[in-house]
């Protein structure tokens, strides 16, 4: 039984961490798909395939001293989060909207999936509050969406010079803590809340 605080500092460090090593996956990924002439139209479908791979894998680090089976957790995050992308990918020929607004269709569709997916096979049978995360994981996979409108409204892409630069490299990133934080903000709620009956696995 894991009885120390669930460490949110630390949670949304290591999401930061994850978020990074995601945009380098993704692009290693979306690389590999044109390589091998696989991707879609609009070549999007690496996008979920990547941030889940990265976030999912630096959230086990932690999330594995308080479930039972951690790698679920990451394979739950690497298909809930990949399957609407590679959908929207290989459909976006057919669909009659911009890039940007399925883009963030995507996200949304990723991070209820994802969220559910958690839920019901990793914290469902060690939590009695485990209902908790499916808004919090929500929230906080689509609250990236918000920092998108902000660089769109900025219209941060043209702007050729420092401030613009700082301003899109904090945009970018700032997704990952932004998201570490809400999500977990909910884990702490799931795992120090009085009557916790979660099983922690050392």
């Amino acid at each position: 039984m894991n009885t120390k605080p669930f460490p949110l500092l630390r949670w949304t460090l290591y999401c930061l961490a994850g978020w990074i090593i995601g945009i380098g996956l993704l692009i290693a990924i979306s690389g590999l798909f044109d390589l091998l002439h696989i991707s879609g139209k609009s070549g999007q479908g690496a996008i979920g395939l990547g941030m889940g791979m990265g976030v999912g894998i630096m959230q086990w680090l932690i999330i594995r001293k308080y479930v039972n089976n951690g790698l679920t957790w990451v394979w739950c995050l690497l298909g809930g989060l990949g399957i609407p992308f590679l959908v929207y990918d290989y459909l976006s020929t057919w669909i009659p909207y911009s890039a940007d607004v399925m883009v963030a269709v995507s996200a949304l569709v990723g991070a209820v999936i994802t969220s559910l997916l958690q839920y019901y096979f990793v914290l469902k049978p060690v939590s009695s509050r485990a209902k908790l995360w499916i808004p919090y994981s929500t929230v906080g996979w689509v609250s990236y969406n918000l920092l998108f409108g902000v660089s769109m409204a900025l219209d941060v892409i043209h702007m050729r010079n420092v401030v613009g630069i700082i301003l899109a490299f904090t945009l970018v990133l700032g997704g990952g803590p932004l998201m570490g934080y809400i999500t977990g903000a909910g884990l702490k709620k799931v795992f120090s809340s009085p009557g916790q009956d979660a099983a922690a696995v050392s």
